[in-house]
């Protein structure tokens, strides 16, 4: 390789995305495939150290690998205590490319300005079949027992799922599985559009197990000498060979170790913050004001617009409770509210978790409002309303 055929950082970058994640299979490989790259590259990239290299390897008349052997940092990256699998092919091969390229000084920023935003990223990996082994125990029961019991799951996203299902392994479930027919499919579009994340729309908890976006066999999965069902669903991938996608929904109960988990098991990349703000927030509507405050707690979700959780005393329209419930995986069961705005009533506009999950605890009895469908005002200027699922 000449000087001038050297490789940017961004376009190793590219080499690894690209031939290292053609296909996507379990999630970690091509990302472990980039840290490893990532800290083999340090001393090149980053430091700006010389490579230990002769000229006689730059030049093509000696081997790279005899003067800079390939080695894999320890990684604490491991899962389910299985050694991690041997650098792919393709990774090595633009390992070698890049350790081949001339040094870039950390002080020369102007070497490659391209960027990508993260999200971006996400939004195209929501087409993709996705999926990510877990160390956890795994537990699910069906008509009062324990049907399926693992510590080799896997978290699955479909394409266009925004949260992961389980698949365990065919021999870790206690009960009869059987081929089914699934119900018919709806009519019309199906799911609802992210502009933030996705230019198609997703699918997130309510979009019913059956909606299929992955070739495979539907599967039922009965306690025998009971009533008790739940759907499978046994995806044509190479990675999940003799792993049944579970229905969440169906079981009565799931369990991560000792702990009962709700709606949908965790994604390992996303999560939720809570800040306390002292930023003037109202909620109004047709110019009534619903909410006026200084003291919100903003919840941060991934892929999520920010929430704010206001103090009951700071709510100004008079709410009553409604017979809606809705659950979340990381904040709870959450008790919803009707408003009286002027001379009418507005239904199910709020919520409240009375006793959240550990993640939710700072804003155990604060209230907050679908502000997609009303006016938020932060700080004298009003907000473009988010188009969201509860748009």
């Amino acid at each position: 390789m000449h000087a001038s055929d050297a490789l940017t950082p961004s376009q190793c970058w590219a080499l690894v995305t690209t031939q290292s994640t053609g296909r996507l299979g379990f999630f970690r490989e091509g990302l472990l495939d980039i840290f490893h790259l990532f800290f083999a590259l340090t001393p090149a990239y980053v430091r700006g150290r010389r490579l230990h290299t002769t000229h006689s390897s730059l030049s093509g008349t000696g081997s790279l690998s005899d003067a800079h052997p390939i080695r894999r940092p320890r990684s604490r990256y491991a899962c389910c205590g299985r050694r991690h699998r041997p650098l792919s092919a393709a990774a090595t091969q633009v390992y070698r490319e890049c350790m081949s390229s001339p040094p870039v000084s950390p002080a020369n920023h102007d070497t490659d300005a391209t960027g990508v935003l993260m999200r971006d990223v996400m939004g195209q990996l929501l087409q993709k079949l996705r999926y990510e082994p877990t160390a956890k125990r795994v537990r699910a029961t069906l008509g009062g027992q324990t049907v399926v019991d693992t510590t080799h799951a896997m978290l699955v996203w479909e394409p266009r799922r925004v949260v992961p299902g389980y698949a365990v392994p065919y021999q870790d479930i206690r009960a009869e599985i059987s081929p089914r027919t699934p119900p018919p499919p709806e009519n019309g579009p199906v799911g609802f559009m992210l502009p933030d994340l996705s230019t198609i729309p997703v699918f997130d908890p309510r979009i019913p197990f059956d909606v299929r976006t992955t070739g495979g066999e539907p599967v039922g999965i009965r306690v025998a000498g009971t009533e008790a069902v739940a759907s499978g669903f046994r995806a044509r991938d190479p990675g999940l060979d003799d792993y049944v996608i579970l229905a969440f929904a169906d079981f009565d109960s799931w369990f991560e170790e000792d702990d009962e988990i709700i709606s949908h098991p965790h994604d390992p990349y996303g999560r939720i913050d809570i800040r306390g703000t002292s930023r003037h927030v109202q909620l109004m509507l047709d110019g009534h004001i619903l909410a006026d405050t200084t003291r919100a707690r903003m919840l941060f979700e991934t892929t999520l617009p920010a929430r704010y959780y206001l103090p009951v005393e700071d709510v100004v329209a008079p709410l009553e409770p409604s017979s809606t419930r809705s659950m979340c995986s990381y904040k709870g069961y959450a008790t919803w509210y009707s408003a009286l705005v002027g001379d009418k009533r507005v239904d199910d506009i709020a919520w409240q978790y009375e006793h959240p999950l550990s993640d939710a605890a700072e804003v155990q009895d604060y209230v907050a409002f679908l502000d997609e469908r009303l006016d938020l005002v932060i700080d004298g200027e009003q907000q473009e309303r988010a188009l969201t699922p509860s748009s």
